[in-house]
């Protein structure tokens, strides 16, 4: 498999007749081959941000079942601690490297501020996969290469509208802040 087409025509049908318990590994396993593959990403595609990572949207069925986006950094580009808005989600990188960081929240103050303790940070490169699900779902992710762009593809299990953000503080807690999503 090496186009997008014939990847979201396949995770269509998988995630349709996939059970619930079983849908997260097929869609990490149907994205893993295709970022072992030279994909082709359309060139309007490719266009990066200065100001932030751009967001395409790829697949969005009427039913809301997932949604596909691919996401395109600018070097060192990156983003904020965020959660999914209790989504699942299974992400590749298709080209160029990313630093991904996990985080567990270790403490909530009385005004709903987090503090997170890291858990781990990794570099992920083409073709490799990871996942998701709520409610360990807070991560951030940022370009690796301080000269190329990178390419991420997500796969949502439904339409994220919305997620968290967490705005680091002086005090080492971070504040929430909610963030309205669309697609460049």
């Amino acid at each position: 498999m090496k186009t997008l087409d014939d990847f979201l025509k396949e995770l269509d049908g998988l995630v349709r007749s996939s059970p619930s318990n079983e849908v997260v590994p097929a869609v990490e396993r149907l994205l893993s081959q295709l970022g072992s593959c030279e994909v082709e990403i359309p060139g309007e595609k490719e266009r990066t941000r200065d100001d932030r990572y751009a967001r395409y949207c790829l697949a969005l069925p009427e039913d809301r079942a997932y949604s596909v986006i691919l996401m395109a950094w600018a070097p060192g580009q990156g983003g904020p601690i965020h959660d999914h808005d209790r989504l699942w989600c299974v992400e590749c990188v298709l080209r160029g490297e990313m630093k991904i960081t996990r985080y567990d929240p270790k403490e909530v103050d009385d005004a709903g501020r987090v503090m997170f303790a890291e858990h781990e940070t990794i570099v992920a490169g083409k073709g490799e996969t990871g996942h998701l699900i709520p409610p360990l779902e807070y991560h951030r992710m940022q370009n690796a290469s301080a000269d190329i762009p990178a390419y991420t593809l997500h796969v949502y299990g439904g339409e994220m509208k919305t997620c968290t953000t967490f705005v680091p503080e002086r005090d080492g807690f971070c504040r929430r802040e909610c963030v309205r999503y669309h697609s460049d």
